[in-house]
């Protein structure tokens, strides 16, 4: 059996995921947050499976790539989420975390 991860609808999933948290109240900030890591930390399970199995080196360093900016892309949203609302204290170190996994395999595989 052969895994084929999309990375476009692991990106479509992350946009709407970001949206409902830039939408979301104050109070739920922390717990959609969180929301976001779960969500990271599966795709970079699911990503790390799909990388381990891909036989071109090229193709996994573009898949790691790829996850870098979805990671990257939640991160900006939850700083800029925690200038916007100075009161709100989330932490996004298991964001950071896998980012810094993701570019860490990026780096590997080049």
């Amino acid at each position: 059996m052969t895994l084929t991860f999309d990375t476009d609808q692991a990106r479509r999933e992350a946009e709407v995921l970001l949206e409902s948290l830039a939408r979301s109240p104050q109070d739920q900030m922390d717990g959609k947050v969180r929301e976001v890591e779960k969500f990271l930390a599966t795709l970079y399970a699911v990503g790390a499976y799909a990388g381990f199995n891909e036989p071109s080196r090229v193709k996994t360093a573009e898949l790691w790539q790829q996850m870098l900016a979805i990671c990257d892309a939640c991160a900006r949203l939850v700083q800029e989420l925690t200038r916007q609302y100075p009161g709100v204290i989330v932490s996004f170190n298991g964001i950071l975390d896998h980012r810094n996994a993701c570019r860490e395999m990026s780096d590997l595989h080049r």
